[in-house]
């Protein structure tokens, strides 16, 4: 991985379009050269100075501030994370996440709702099995991760992970790690959701890449996963 600041992360991912080249090189035969960046003290959590928010997500929720809204079609099994355009309007597609939605027709229920909780890990009483970063949306509805079997990474049941992308869930909406991950992350208590049958607009998205059917195995998407694909 290749490590910044939020700054420069930040700017990539909006003005950096699928498909833009990137070459690395050894040594410098340009001789480019950055500013530096200021010294943090020796706190455990900082908030990044670049960061072009300078926001936590405590923060955020404080102050009824919400960057995002998500949208998700269940025609195309895609949830879209969406920021606000200079008006105010949610227009600007920023994520787009392949998403499994409940195996029959009512089962993910339609409308506008939002997140109201959040779980680091949360259990199913119907199997046993356990999410990670459960973004509840309505009722005992979450956006979450595959399942594991335990509260650890390395326990992922393949064939959970493997269903992204289709009717199979019993109504939540169940997406990789990497994708949980980042609702949890970035999207403030108070976000919006709004659910539709069928793709009105058309979205679109990735189905994450298929992993040998094994009982329990790690989510090549999840962030903490060393060997994890972002």
């Amino acid at each position: 991985n290749i490590y910044t600041v939020a700054d420069t992360a930040y700017w990539i991912t909006q003005h950096c379009l699928d498909g833009t080249v990137i070459q690395i090189v050894e040594e410098s035969p340009k001789n480019i050269v950055c500013d530096p960046l200021p010294e943090l003290n020796s706190e455990y959590f900082f908030t990044d100075p670049t960061d072009p928010s300078h926001k936590t997500l405590a923060e955020l929720e404080e102050a009824g501030d919400l960057p995002y809204s998500i949208y998700l079609e269940k025609g195309s099994f895609t949830m879209t994370v969406y920021k606000k355009d200079e008006n105010g309007d949610y227009t600007i597609p920023v994520r787009a996440f392949n998403t499994a939605v409940g195996r029959t027709a009512g089962r993910t229920p339609v409308g506008t709702f939002e997140i109201y909780k959040k779980e680091r890990w949360h259990q199913f009483s119907y199997n046993g099995g356990f999410a990670q970063y459960a973004t509840s949306y309505y009722g005992n509805l979450f956006i979450h991760s595959p399942i594991y079997g335990l509260k650890e990474i390395d326990t992922m049941l393949a064939e959970f992970y493997n269903e992204i992308g289709t009717n199979s869930t019993a109504g939540c909406l169940r997406t990789t790690s990497y994708a949980s991950y980042w609702v949890y992350s970035y999207c403030p208590l108070g976000t919006p959701v709004m659910i539709v049958n069928g793709s009105p607009k058309g979205t679109i998205s990735e189905k994450p890449p298929k992993i040998p059917d094994v009982y329990m195995t790690t989510d090549p998407t999840d962030p903490f996963n060393p060997d994890s694909i972002y």
